[in-house]
């Protein structure tokens, strides 16, 4: 369901601008109505179909300039969920965060680092 939500948000966003400005650009309208978005907006957007989908989530360096995701619970596991990318995994050792270590983005800079926020979380 996570994978299906992140990949819905990632259509919209391929129809969409990618932009740093705008009205809308950090928010889900952005990304559902507008025609514009940023990685937080992609993040607030899906955040939106996790909650409608029954899921809490934490927002991965929001309000940063850096690239940002959702954290949340799934089966029982810690994953994250992205939906400018289109997928979600679990833990932070997942093969598809190494995409962002290519392209110098760095999961890992979470606040400290991702697993030590992890452990105390609870949704």
């Amino acid at each position: 369901r996570v994978q299906l939500a992140a990949l819905y948000v990632n259509q919209f966003c391929a129809l969409d601008r990618y932009t740093m400005s705008g009205p809308y650009y950090s928010k889900p309208y952005g990304v559902f109505i507008a025609h514009e978005y940023s990685c937080a907006g992609s993040t607030r957007a899906l955040g939106l179909v996790l909650n409608d989908l029954g899921y809490s989530y934490q927002h991965a360096n929001e309000n940063k300039y850096t690239h940002q995701w959702n954290i949340l619970m799934m089966d029982g596991r810690i994953g994250w969920a992205d939906g400018q990318m289109g997928t979600a995994g679990y833990g932070p050792e997942s093969e598809v965060f190494n995409h962002y270590f290519i392209y110098g983005h760095n999961p890992y800079a979470y606040d400290g680092g991702i697993y030590n926020k992890l452990q105390p979380f609870s949704l």
